[in-house]
């Protein structure tokens, strides 16, 4: 697995956190602070922003619906960020958005 992830910014920011990435597989419950990792942009998502610590979304475009949330709640934010949601769930991750990478730290 990679460390480091590129994408596209949408939203400028920085936060280092546990990564929840969302699938069918995943049964661990979303923590406060976590980064939000999802496969693509999808309304039912859209609550988990006002908890979560950022967003990362493998794919889907700057003006995607949970993208211009993230933006509006001032969430650091990257989409198309590929096989980004091969992260390991719960793996501290780093999103900085001003570089836009996602970086696995542990």
């Amino acid at each position: 697995m990679k460390s480091t992830y590129t994408g596209v910014a949408v939203n400028p920011g920085y936060v280092k956190a546990r990564a929840y990435v969302v699938s069918d597989e995943n049964t661990r419950p979303f923590t406060k602070g976590d980064i939000l990792v999802v496969p693509y942009s999808h309304p039912r998502y859209s609550l988990m922003l006002f908890d979560a610590g950022g967003l990362v979304c493998e794919t889907g475009a700057v003006m995607a619906h949970i993208c211009i949330i993230a933006g509006e709640i001032g969430l650091p934010c990257l989409t198309q960020v590929a096989d980004a949601t091969r992260i390991a769930d719960g793996s501290l991750i780093e999103v900085d958005s001003e570089k836009g990478e996602v970086r696995i730290v542990e």
